[in-house]
C-alpha cells in the first residue's frame, strides 16, 4: 500500500474568498474560472470551489511581475502631449503626472511642433 503521508491534498475555496485573496471583483474570478484561469469545479448547487494552488499561481505571477519591472532600470513610460490651449495642456499634464509610476511628457503647442517631436523620438502615447 503506497505512503500517502506525503501526498498533499488540493485545497479549494470558494469564490469570494478567491476574489479577496486576489483583490479583484467576484465576477472577475468568475470570469477567470470560466476561461480556465483559473482551476475549479463546481459543487451540486452551481457554487464554484477554486483550487488554492491556481490562486497562488497568480499571485506568484503578480509578484514576478511586480519585481522584474522594479528590478530592471525602470524605463519612464514616454507620452506626447499636443494641445493648442495652455489651460487644457496644463489639465492634462497634471493628470499623467498623478499616475504612480514614471512618465515622461514633452508637451508640444501645436501640430507642427508635434509632428517635429515625433519625427525626434516615437512616445508611447
Amino acid at each position: 500500500m503506497p505512503d500517502r503521508t506525503n501526498i498533499k491534498k488540493e485545497e479549494f475555496i470558494s469564490t469570494r474568498e478567491a476574489s479577496k485573496i486576489l483583490d479583484v471583483s467576484l465576477r472577475t474570478v468568475q470570469l477567470w474560472v470560466e476561461s480556465g484561469i483559473l482551476k475549479a469545479w463546481k459543487t451540486a448547487g452551481g457554487h464554484r470551489r477554486i483550487s488554492q494552488s491556481s490562486v497562488d499561481q497568480i499571485l506568484l505571477q503578480r509578484r514576478q511581475a511586480i519585481s522584474s519591472g522594479s528590478e530592471q532600470d525602470q524605463k519612464a513610460f514616454h507620452i506626447l502631449l499636443v494641445e493648442d490651449d495652455s489651460a487644457l495642456r496644463n489639465l492634462f499634464y497634471y493628470f499623467f503626472s498623478s499616475w504612480k509610476f514614471p512618465i515622461r511628457v514633452d508637451i508640444a503647442k501645436d501640430g507642427f511642433e508635434g509632428l517635429i517631436n515625433l519625427g525626434r523620438e516615437i512616445p508611447d502615447l
